[in-house]
């Protein structure tokens, strides 16, 4: 049976209590320094899943003990080492294809010729994540009947892989967007990107405040650290929707009770599967970033698929069709 592996670095020490529950009674600076101490990595194996078209596969999960506060490192190297030893692990353990979560996805963006040290293939799930975020959006404004040609549209972290492929979508519908994110460089070529469709004006702002003044939808796909002082500037009634792997970031949001919160990038899988993973998600569902290794697998599509910074809308659509097929669903919550 094809096995598939997920590698998984917690997005801080929060986060890290839910795999190693001990860090739960000791305090944070003392957990930070329990996990700067642990060399290896924690294994948690999945069930069976099976799809819609009664395909099997098995997998498991890599847990990382490194956390981004224990990381003095501005090139990477550090995360990169992490990753082709998971990799190393992965293969000893059967594993087919590997994937990765949100930071380290970020980190493998930059620095795609990774593959070449890593003998599986790899993806980032950054393809079905910008797809599951479209969709869970694209059907609230369907419902709320918003005027999309007269609307306008806010991605926070446009600058990430996900957060262009959503602007790119979103470019079809809306006829204003408004791209913020850290590297303006990235910025200036989605924009220019976004204007070649001729169907919608995109505009470039770099301060946090105003891009999300105006705005009836705004995305989030990067956990700015201006973000959480500016929640008093969304616009009342709006659509905020967090694809961030970050829980401060969506308990925040829901201090606003005037604003319709989605948590995105998450999907159904479509055996209601446990994945033995206490992330405190309903029984059933998954980031889309897992699914993604998942349904490369069910396909036997074993190819660096999700990987580097110019994924396009094609890749993203095709694997939507791959979900629909295995019966793959977007989490609306």
């Amino acid at each position: 049976m094809k096995t598939f592996a997920f590698l998984i670095q917690p997005s801080g020490i929060e986060e890290a209590k839910e795999y190693w529950p001990i860090l739960r009674f000791l305090p944070d600076p003392l957990g930070k320094y329990f996990l700067k101490q642990k060399k290896s990595f924690k294994t948690v194996f999945t069930r069976k899943i099976i799809s819609s078209k009664k395909n099997e596969i098995n997998g498991f999960f890599l847990i990382s003990p490194l956390i981004p506060e224990n990381i003095d490192d501005t090139t990477g190297e550090v995360v990169l080492a992490s990753i082709i030893s998971a990799s190393q692990i992965a293969k000893k353990l059967g594993a087919d294809i590997i994937g990765l979560n949100g930071y380290l996805s970020l980190v493998v963006d930059k620095k795609h010729m990774i593959y070449r040290h890593i003998k599986m293939p790899i993806t980032t799930g950054n393809a079905f994540l910008a797809w599951s975020v479209f969709e869970a959006v694209y059907r609230i404004a369907k419902e709320r009947k918003l005027d999309s040609s007269n609307g306008c549209l806010t991605i926070i972290g446009a600058s990430s892989c996900a957060g262009s492929l959503c602007a790119l979508k979103f470019a079809e519908y809306f006829s204003k967007i408004v791209i913020n994110g850290q590297d303006r460089n990235k910025l200036n070529k989605l924009s220019e990107n976004i204007s070649l469709s001729g169907k919608c004006q995109p505009v470039i702002e770099t301060d946090v405040h105003k891009a999300v003044e105006s705005a009836k939808i705004v995305i989030i796909f990067d956990e700015l650290n201006g973000i959480i002082p500016f929640m008093r500037d969304f616009t009342s009634g709006s659509i905020v929707c967090d694809a961030t792997l970050s829980k401060s970031v969506y308990s925040r949001l829901n201090e606003r009770k005037d604003l319709e919160i989605i948590k995105g990038g998450l999907v159904k899988l479509p055996d209601k599967t446990s994945l033995g993973l206490s992330n405190g998600f309903k029984k059933g569902l998954a980031y889309a970033s897992v699914a993604e290794v998942m349904l490369l697998l069910f396909t036997e599509k074993l190819v660096n698929y999700s990987l580097g910074e110019n994924i396009n809308i094609d890749k993203m659509e095709e694997i939507a069709n791959l979900a629909a097929l295995h019966g793959f669903e977007t989490f609306v919550s």
